[in-house]
């Protein structure tokens, strides 16, 4: 065919033996899903998926193919995690039959189910770390005497430092379970917008809530669900702070964390019922297991130390044994004086 000259025939040969592509060779169309909104037919009746034309030139089909290649990979945008997790909700929806509310509701409880040893893990390192405050603070009230004298050196630093370690270490504690509670993170970020956005891929999301709402694709028109979402937030929070030695500084986390619980309604409550659904199902199992690690045979099972609270310090300072000091004899100097004794 006709290319515009020699060499440009000869480059766009040599374009499309490195390519492997074949010209003339019909492109696959991307890959469709029956359960997906007008996914494949749209691909399929595009001119990329269309076989070349008996006159066209080279060029012509390269650029098309290039095209193609193009779409192709544009439609493999289902290897993101959001993609993944509502193909999972529509996998359990359809082989269980059950409704989507319920399917939701489901797996959440099975993520966090599978998320337990996590959140038995932080509960093992909060309460050391809240048995350990009066010493830490000690090692930090003795630092920041330390600075205010002026005498305040690396060497000191260093002394502190390695003091507060040998204090981890001796308790078993590891200073990266700190973040524990952001494994579960990007779990949250893809059911986010996961479920923001199926609907758009299962239009039957839309006949699949409950009672008063039975579109979970649209927001809830009475603020049911972000109210009862507010609310056992906030019960997860102060639950969870009971029997718990309070400090100004925890005092104020929790005033704020109150705060941001109001918030929550207004700020979220134009979100679709899909999102609610999960969050409320979330803290619904937040509040379980703060309430079943309460229980003291349970927590002793799991290896989670009990919070002393200043009772119990107090009390544990009155059962150690006391050290009687004895003072020794004392004699006189003189051998004479010490015999008649």
């Amino acid at each position: 065919s006709d290319c515009g000259g020699p060499m440009l025939c000869s480059g766009l040969r040599r374009t499309l033996r490195v390519a492997r592509i074949r010209p003339r060779l019909p492109v696959l169309a991307p890959r469709s899903f029956s359960t997906a909104s007008g996914g494949g037919e749209a691909a399929t009746s595009s001119g990329a998926g269309a076989p070349a034309a008996a006159g066209e030139s080279a060029a012509e089909q390269v650029a098309n193919a290039a095209d193609a290649i193009g779409t192709v990979a544009s439609s493999e945008w289902h290897l993101s995690p959001t993609w993944n997790m509502q193909t999972f909700l529509d996998f359990v929806h359809t082989s269980t039959g059950m409704p989507w509310w319920i399917t939701i509701a489901g797996v959440t409880a099975g993520i966090r189910l599978v998320l337990f040893p996590i959140f038995v893990y932080q509960q093992r390192t909060t309460a050391k770390m809240t048995n350990l405050r009066p010493e830490l603070e000690k090692i930090q009230q003795e630092m920041k005497d330390k600075r205010a004298s002026g005498s305040f050196t690396a060497a000191d630093q260093q002394y502190f430092a390695q003091k507060q370690a040998d204090m981890f270490m001796k308790n078993n504690i590891n200073i990266l379970s700190m973040f524990a509670p952001f494994a579960q993170a990007p779990i949250f970020v893809t059911m986010f917008f996961g479920l923001q956005t199926i609907a758009s891929r299962f239009p039957d999301v839309s006949t699949g809530g409950i009672g008063w709402i039975t579109d979970l694709s649209v927001a809830d028109p009475y603020y049911i669900l972000p109210i009862t979402s507010a609310i056992t937030m906030l019960l997860t929070i102060e639950i969870g702070s009971m029997n718990s030695p309070q400090n100004a500084m925890s005092e104020r986390m929790k005033f704020v964390m109150r705060g941001v619980t109001l918030l929550i309604i207004p700020m979220t409550g134009s979100f679709p019922a899909a999102v609610h659904m999960y969050w409320v199902s979330s803290n619904f199992v937040s509040l379980a297991q703060i309430a079943v690690v309460k229980i003291p045979f349970i927590r002793s099972a799991l290896s989670i130390p009990k919070i002393l609270t200043d009772a119990d310090r107090k009390a544990e300072k009155l059962k150690a044994p006391k050290v009687e000091i004895v003072k020794p004899k004392t004699y006189a100097t003189n051998p004479k004086a010490r015999n008649r004794k």
